[in-house]
């Protein structure tokens, strides 16, 4: 295991650690969407004896190689640059972000136009664009510093080995995704032996989670249910239509 980097993600499995402490929680399922990817990851290599099982949903890896760069477009390929090569701008970019959210009345054409379809889709009905701008508001609203933090930790090295985990880890993911693209995933995917990676032909980045909640929870809960450690393929990839 590499020495730990200060403040990177292996410190944050003592605070998952100390709350299911202080919960009574001897065991306890882990789920994590969008950036919650390498948190998940990390408490499945560190902590796989407390886990009941372990999701993860748009998850995003590793993204400082030239190759993820080449994958992104538009907006998100900013954002790269900006993450890689400037992060002092994340934090008032961020805040910018944030302060959008904070605006309901504001024109969301713009955030929209950098969707892709699926995603757009699935955020246009009812109030729920508003709600996920509002969330992105809140999540900056006492400062964007530790989301710029978190964001940075995306475009570095991480504090440990993907290899090191051996608990069973599932994987759903949209093949349009435009966030954390598939091909980027399955590289990840494949130095996991007892990863199980879910494709969803034909939706994206949020658009997975909100039109396959149901599948993602009955996976999450039937291996919690499980006595015996579930057998994975390694690297193995479902590929649903």
């Amino acid at each position: 295991m590499r020495k730990a980097l200060v403040g990177g993600f292996t410190d944050w499995v003592a605070d998952v650690v100390c709350l299911a402490d202080y919960l009574g929680l001897p065991k306890f399922s882990i789920l994590g969407n969008s950036g919650g990817g390498g948190y998940v990851a990390v408490c499945a290599a560190s902590i796989p004896e407390r886990l009941l099982s372990a999701v993860i949903v748009s998850g995003g890896w590793r993204m400082d190689s030239r190759k993820a760069g080449q994958l992104l477009k538009g907006t998100y390929k900013m954002n790269w640059f900006v993450a890689k090569y400037a992060p002092f701008l994340l934090t008032p970019m961020l805040k910018m972000i944030g302060e959008a959210g904070d605006k309901p009345s504001q024109n969301p054409g713009p955030m929209e136009k950098t969707m892709a379809p699926p995603d757009v889709k699935a955020v246009g009905q009812g109030d729920r664009l508003q709600w996920l701008m509002k969330s992105l508001a809140e999540a900056v609203r006492l400062g964007a510093k530790g989301a710029a933090w978190d964001m940075r930790m995306y475009f570095r090295q991480w504090d440990f080995e993907l290899e090191e985990i051996t608990m069973p880890l599932n994987l759903f993911h949209g093949d349009l995704d435009r966030n954390f693209p598939i091909a980027l995933v399955r590289e990840m995917v494949a130095a996991i032996p007892s990863a199980h990676l879910t494709v969803y032909p034909g939706e994206a980045h949020l658009s997975t989670l909100v039109n396959h909640f149901e599948e993602i929870a009955n996976c999450l809960l039937l291996d919690a249910s499980r006595t015996e450690p579930l057998n994975s393929p390694p690297g193995g990839e479902e590929p649903l239509v």
